[in-house]
């Protein structure tokens, strides 16, 4: 987080003068706005965004992963162009191979004629989960044969929106704890659709990257910024158009962009490295 391993490193880079740069593949100060908490609402307004905001307007050099989020800081924050660089993270492509898609199917005690959609994060208004039981009504009212799997544990005080989803969905939903990494790619090829509803700037979404390498569609309510670039028309204004999606089946695998090359990736990571020693 650019609250404090960025601010640690800004204090570290100025106190003993030597070049530092900062990662940040969010938008920090949309980030109290959709915390359900009132009192995280307040902390993450006071400590996320305002330090976020003087580390990343401050920092020598900063990194984003995308153009969208690089112009986004030097026009919000006055960065300069020079020192504000960007650059897609390396991806690890060996996991994602189909292996046990079949046996997670029997796991869900679902047959293989019903739909399912997918949803992989924390349960959070930050990353958007909260407004998952209105598209799940939304979709059963018109599509029995939908099944909703949630990978994740909920963040927010009192497992409001897990219930939320519990009493939308009943037994056509099943939420499940977080899987080991290495494992998630059977999940995903498992699925139907991956629904993306994190409403501020994330980079691509890293959940969103490995879907593609799964080939399993992506449905996103847009963040913007580099997401919106990523995913393009998988983006949605409201959840009431990712539901009616979902009963249409109107969704397709997202391409991964030139961009995501992994030569192309080294080249341009060693490329900055040089230009900065």
């Amino acid at each position: 987080g650019v609250w404090y391993a960025g601010f640690s490193i800004l204090i570290v880079g100025k106190l003993l003068k030597i070049k530092y740069v900062i990662r940040t593949a969010e938008d920090h100060f949309r980030y109290w706005r959709h915390v359900q908490s009132k009192k995280y609402k307040i902390y993450h307004f006071i400590i996320t965004n305002l330090i976020s905001r003087f580390v990343l307007k401050n920092a020598d050099h900063i990194m984003t992963v995308g153009l969208n989020s690089r112009n986004y800081f030097i026009h919000r924050l006055g960065r300069n162009i020079s020192n504000t660089h960007c650059l897609v993270g390396p991806i690890n492509r060996s996991r994602f191979t189909i292996k046990d898609s079949h046996n997670v199917r029997e796991f869900l005690t679902w047959n293989n004629g019903e739909r399912i959609v997918l949803y992989v994060g924390a349960i959070s208004g930050i990353k958007g989960t909260h407004l998952l039981p209105s598209i799940i009504s939304r979709v059963l009212a018109k599509s029995v044969n939908t099944k909703f799997f949630i990978i994740g544990n909920e963040t927010e005080p009192g497992n409001r929106i897990t219930s939320k989803i519990i009493n939308a969905g009943g037994n056509n939903v099943k939420i499940i704890p977080p899987v080991q990494h290495s494992e998630l790619h059977n999940y995903y090829k498992a699925c139907d659709v991956l629904v993306f509803l994190c409403q501020i700037g994330v980079g691509y979404g890293q959940v969103n990257i490995e879907a593609c390498l799964c080939d399993l569609p992506i449905l996103s309510l847009n963040p913007g910024l580099d997401v919106e670039w990523f995913l393009k028309d998988a983006c949605n204004e409201t959840p009431q158009q990712i539901a009616d999606r979902i009963i249409d089946r109107n969704y397709k695998v997202v391409e991964l962009p030139k961009e995501f090359d992994s030569e192309d990736i080294s080249e341009k990571h060693l490329n900055l490295v040089k230009k900065l020693v």
